[in-house]
């Protein structure tokens, strides 16, 4: 003989669960999640692309502490504008970045 299981009624949450400063607080809490799952994400395909070109963890730490190097260090900080005609890109074999202008001139130094 089968038996049915008895479902109940889903709770109604109080109503000062049903404000819209509990329901902010709420999304702000999952949009808060979403960011950090989002850097870690980040983070793991950075190093894993750095894997790929043959850069390990400990040369990333050192690539970022020399100056004129990709990294983040220097990111966000409020860096000044390279000068007109300049350009910059990062070599693949060493994550190091470099400065070009359309006169053909390479420099691992910051143009100034």
């Amino acid at each position: 003989m089968l038996k049915y299981l008895s479902c109940t009624p889903a709770r109604t949450p109080p109503p000062s669960l049903l404000t819209p400063a509990h329901a902010l607080t709420q999304v702000m809490q999952v949009l808060k999640f979403l960011t950090i799952s989002l850097s870690r994400a980040r983070a793991l395909s950075q190093d894993k692309a750095l894997a790929r070109m043959g850069i390990t963890p400990s040369r990333k730490e050192a690539l970022q502490k020399e100056p004129g190097t990709a990294g983040t260090a220097g990111v966000g900080r409020g860096r000044a504008e390279l000068p007109g005609g300049w350009a910059s890109a990062v070599d693949p074999a060493t994550g190091r970045t470099y400065y070009y202008n359309a006169e053909g001139e390479t420099s691992w130094e910051r143009p100034v």
